[in-house]
């Protein structure tokens, strides 16, 4: 499937359970060659908060360890950079050779640092460039301190800083190889960073580098393009976020995908998991009543471009 002409800003409501290929102008425009680049991609799966996210997690590496993809990439929420679950990190780490942390704002819980996380899960810094063959993967850490808007909003930090952002142009500019982008927070579409604007006036300037830019922290699956860059939010390992007394539901298996990076047909298919609700389904009140898709069955079937 590949996408059809676009405005500026376009959603992609699409979860179906067998999966999406889209084709990338990115991967035309750079040449590459080579058998494809697969991924297994988590996102959010809490461990330490959710009171089954070791198990869940669990099953992700299994499979993984069983279908031996290039690289793994988890999207923040991870696991608190404890001693208790370094056996954790440790079996991600093992699994391919290019294992990929992203820090997320739950990772800074209890005092963690973006230190811990860097010494935990063995990543150059908090924000880095990862080669994956003929790939290039670039991390930003968005829990930047320094936005000038977050006192309207409260919470946590959301925000790209100023040296992240000379980094992410110079790390643009100097890429021989098409990119990928990663962040926990979203770039585009729902709680994007407070400066997802300034963010993206660079990966425009460079956009026909850029495959993809992937997040998780939103719990929710969406797919949107923005003058022809593709961000696709990734769902959530464990639960989606209702807040008041319930806080949360949780899917009945652990949701995580795969995706495959073709580079002979410049195709990008990403190949996820449905589930259902333990107990009652979110009531429609409390679903995401924005640009977002939560059906009562969660596709874990997502998106790229």
């Amino acid at each position: 499937m590949q996408f059809p002409a676009l405005s500026r800003r376009r959603l992609f409501p699409m979860l179906a359970a067998g999966g999406i290929t889209i084709a990338s102008s990115a991967l035309s425009e750079i040449p590459v060659a080579g058998p494809p680049v697969t991924f297994g991609l988590i996102a959010d799966p809490h461990v330490g908060l959710a009171k089954d996210a070791q198990d869940r997690l669990g099953v992700f590496l299994d499979r993984m360890s069983t279908a031996s993809p290039d690289s793994l990439i988890q999207l923040g929420d991870f696991a608190f950079p404890e001693p208790r679950h370094q056996r954790l990190v440790d079996s991600f780490n093992q699994i391919t050779k290019h294992p990929i942390h992203v820090i997320g704002n739950h990772d800074l819980d209890f005092g963690h640092t973006p230190d811990t996380c860097v010494e935990s899960w063995g990543i150059p810094r908090r924000f880095y460039r990862h080669d994956v063959g003929p790939l290039c993967v670039l991390v930003l850490d968005g829990n930047d301190k320094g936005s000038p808007t977050h006192d309207q909003h409260g919470g946590y930090p959301s925000y790209v800083g100023p040296e992240q952002l000379e980094w992410l142009d110079q790390s643009l500019a100097d890429a021989d190889r098409p990119v990928f982008v990663c962040c926990h927070q979203p770039l585009a579409g729902r709680a994007a960073v407070d400066n997802a604007d300034a963010v993206r006036e660079i990966l425009e300037a460079h956009r026909r580098k850029i495959v993809l830019c992937l997040n998780g922290h939103t719990h929710i699956d969406q797919l949107l393009e923005i003058s022809g860059i593709p961000y696709m939010h990734v769902n959530s390992a464990s639960y989606h976020w209702v807040g008041g007394p319930r806080k949360w539901v949780s899917y009945a298996d652990p949701l995580f995908a795969t995706m495959v990076v073709n580079l002979s047909k410049r195709q990008v298919t990403i190949q996820g998991r449905s589930s259902h609700w333990v107990g009652a389904p979110p009531a429609e009140a409390e679903q995401d009543s924005s640009d977002v898709i939560v059906p009562q069955i969660r596709s874990r079937s997502i998106i790229t471009g």
